[in-house]
């Protein structure tokens, strides 16, 4: 079980090589803790994803894989808003400045 851990990385990075689909998790358990999503972007982006695939990872391809609308008239407004890009600085993910959740304000700060 430790060398499947260690090995990881290289493995999603071959999958991704190999163009295979990948999408970001709550249950991320061998590279990063349970529950830690903005960490789980940062690895896949480590893995050889650009930051532009790995945020899609969490979110718009997620989403469209899962077979919900993105952003278009009528859907749920869950965002999350950041002072800066994240696509400049994966770091930002963990300290949304707003989190809005179907249309209402429901958070910000540090997540996790």
């Amino acid at each position: 079980m430790r060398a499947l851990h260690t090995g990881v990385g290289d493995m999603i990075g071959r999958a991704i090589d190999a163009g295979v689909d990948i999408y970001a998790g709550s249950d991320a358990g061998g590279m990063v803790a349970h529950g830690r999503l903005p960490d789980e972007v940062s690895a896949l982006h480590r893995a050889g994803m650009s930051p532009e695939q790995a945020l899609g990872a969490a979110s718009w391809a997620a989403r469209s894989w899962l077979g919900h609308d993105g952003i278009v008239d009528g859907a749920h407004a869950d965002l999350l808003v950041y002072d800066t890009d994240p696509r400049e600085n994966l770091d930002v993910l963990a300290a949304p400045r707003h989190i809005v959740l179907r249309g209402r304000l429901v958070g910000g700060g540090r997540v996790g």
